[in-house]
């Protein structure tokens, strides 16, 4: 009972029991994202789903990964998880 109810206590138990390590992004369903506040010195864990994106344009065929969390999108590039970047560079006109 105790080991069932430490599943929604903890985050970190929970990935220890209900999921794995994947060699690669691709064969991946959910994230594990560890937030440290250096500042506060606290650290918050969550376990988000991985969002696919899968664009063809003609013969060629992109793949996107993303997640979201605290209504913030993350884009995944080599590795790391970045925020979505903007084209802030145009002139107000554009938009």
């Amino acid at each position: 009972m105790l080991i069932f109810l430490l599943n929604f206590w903890s985050v970190s138990a929970h990935v220890f029991l209900a999921y794995r390590a994947c060699p690669s992004i691709e064969t991946c369903s959910h994230v594990f994202i560890r937030l440290d506040n250096l500042k506060q010195h606290t650290v918050k864990r969550y376990i988000t789903p991985l969002l696919r994106n899968v664009v063809v344009t003609g013969e060629q065929v992109n793949k996107t990964y993303q997640i979201e969390f605290s209504k913030k999108r993350m884009l995944y590039n080599r590795k790391t998880f970045a925020p979505i970047p903007f084209p802030v560079q145009e002139t107000i006109e554009t938009y």
